[in-house]
């Protein structure tokens, strides 16, 4: 008798950990792939995005450009306990910043 709901409960679980493991590995992605862009000279704002979202932060070091994205889900499910997401990137920078 419980082991039905048990097991919807743990696909429930399991099916919303995936959806976020998964939306990490974009956001992990995307500044990946605008730290290149940036680091080659090139526009990042060219790039595809995710939906609305835009390099959280850009740092120029040295000889290094790191791109962080950040993404809070606050609604559905997550209103009882808001989930924070989080990526950063770095390149090699051979190319000053444009002032």
């Amino acid at each position: 008798m419980i082991t039905l709901p048990v097991l919807v409960m743990v696909f429930v679980v399991m099916s919303l950990a995936i959806g976020q493991g998964l939306t990490q590995h974009r956001l992990q992605q995307l500044a990946s792939d605008h730290a290149r862009v940036l680091s080659l000279g090139g526009d990042p704002d060219a790039l595809p995005v995710l939906e609305g979202d835009g390099p959280a932060a850009i740092h120029y070091e040295a000889d290094v450009v790191c791109v962080g994205y950040h993404r809070i889900y606050d609604s559905g499910l997550w209103a009882l306990a808001p989930l924070n997401l989080g990526a950063t990137a770095c390149a090699l920078n051979p190319l000053p910043p444009a002032p």
